[in-house]
């Protein structure tokens, strides 16, 4: 098991370091399984009020169904848990057989949801759709868009 510290309030809130203490984690767990939330990186710096947590170097976000991966997460913190996620730079995102990528990703999760934002690209069942902005709920998968553009895949014509 590795090391690490644990911060357990009404939302258990772990903080993971590797064997060499150079990777740590934050994870969440919530009341139901797609609340439960993990958060790896390379390296994690709290703000010297406790407010904030940044990771840095290939990270990764779990949650539920939903996967994410970023140069630098931004995780606020109220005491007791996770209140919001800013994700920035390079933001890949999974959701069952949806894929997107964006300049950037707020994960909501009041509101469930996840807005994604800058030269937005996703593509679903074969669609590509391009936007500047779409959020995404995380409980319904329901996506809403501003100025979207959607790319049928249409299908091959039979050779002759």
């Amino acid at each position: 098991e590795p090391s690490g510290v644990e911060l357990r309030t009404a939302t258990q809130v772990n903080v993971h370091l590797n064997e060499d203490a150079t990777a740590p984690a934050l994870r969440q767990v919530g009341q139901q399984d797609s609340s439960d939330m993990t958060i790896g990186a390379e390296r994690v710096t709290w703000s010297p009020d406790g407010s904030q947590v940044v990771f840095e170097g290939s990270v990764s976000l779990r949650m539920g169904v939903l996967s994410l991966t970023t140069g630098k997460i931004l995780a606020r913190w109220n005491g007791e848990r996770v209140e919001g996620v800013e994700a920035q730079g390079g933001v890949q995102l999974k959701r069952g057989d949806l894929e997107a990528t964006s300049q950037t990703a707020q994960i909501d999760l009041e509101k469930r949801e996840v807005l994604l934002q800058g030269h937005v690209s996703l593509i679903e069942q074969g669609r590509k759709m391009y936007a500047d902005q779409v959020s995404l709920g995380l409980d319904t998968g329901a996506l809403d868009c501003r100025a979207c553009r959607v790319v049928l895949a249409l299908p091959a014509e039979p050779e002759q």
